[in-house]
């Protein structure tokens, strides 16, 4: 089973370029596969990695609702299912990108939950690694449509209501019906330095730091021009900062990874 690194915050706080950066980081050693997934229905890791999405789980699920799939007389609604979502997985050297899209429309989705439940649970066990990019409410993760989750990361700016945000984040995150062995926050766009008050407030709520980014003028710059973080990750001051706290980042991965 992969070991699952799940990323939340809300909308300009950075978690898709981290969710990238981590992907590379993880190609650079060497240690995939990687299962990256794009949870936000405003999605852009696939931007970021440089990959074309050109179809979404949300495609899949909206042709299975309409009754748009033409389903073989030997075939069962549930392998085709499963057949069509294999189709979304953009395979590229080193990991896979799958991007879930939209939410869901009216109308019951119990059925073809189920189906993605159970398809991403028999996914997940070909990688050693997912990297998961959630939304704020972290909507895939409370509808149980991923595995347990090894480490949360929630990324923040350092300011009061960025903060604010990260503990109802992590308090969504503690009240799921799934296990979520380890929460850290990455203080993201810092100026200079980073309040007190921010650091003893993200204290009391039991959300340790691992890492204080600083604004990043170039990499702003790449992300403009649309290039791949895979390409420049090298580039960037983020991803060194990233590559010496990915021992923390990935900690626990010796325990539920085999080697």
């Amino acid at each position: 089973m992969a070991y699952i690194v799940g990323l939340a915050g809300k909308g300009g706080t950075g978690k898709t370029t981290v969710a990238a950066l981590l992907v590379s980081l993880l190609l650079e050693d060497k240690r995939g596969p990687v299962l990256a997934v794009d949870a936000d229905p405003n999605y852009n890791l696939g931007l970021t990695l440089g990959v074309e999405v050109k179809r979404t789980i949300a495609d899949v699920r909206e042709q299975v609702m309409q009754e748009k799939l033409s389903i073989p007389q030997d075939m069962s609604k549930e392998r085709i299912v499963e057949y069509e979502i294999q189709k979304v997985l953009e395979e590229r050297k080193g990991f896979a990108l799958l991007t879930m899209g939209r939410p869901e429309g009216p109308g019951c989705y119990c059925y073809i939950n189920h189906i993605l439940r159970k398809y991403l649970d028999i996914l997940t066990a070909d990688y050693k690694f997912a990297i998961i990019d959630n939304e704020a409410g972290m909507e895939h993760l409370s509808r149980r449509t991923t595995n347990n989750v090894d480490h949360l990361i929630i990324t923040a700016l350092p300011e009061t209501a960025s903060v604010i945000a990260a503990e109802r984040i992590s308090g969504i995150a503690r009240s799921l019906p799934i296990t979520v062995r380890r929460i850290s926050v990455i203080l993201n766009r810092v100026q200079q330095t980073v309040p007190d008050h921010i650091l003893k407030r993200l204290e009391k709520s039991s959300l340790p730091v691992l890492a204080q980014v600083p604004y990043d003028d170039k990499l702003e710059k790449l992300l403009s021009e649309e290039k791949s973080l895979l390409e420049i990750a090298a580039q960037t001051e983020v991803f060194e900062i990233l590559r010496r706290v990915k021992d923390k980042v990935f900690a626990l991965s010796e325990e539920t990874t085999p080697p």
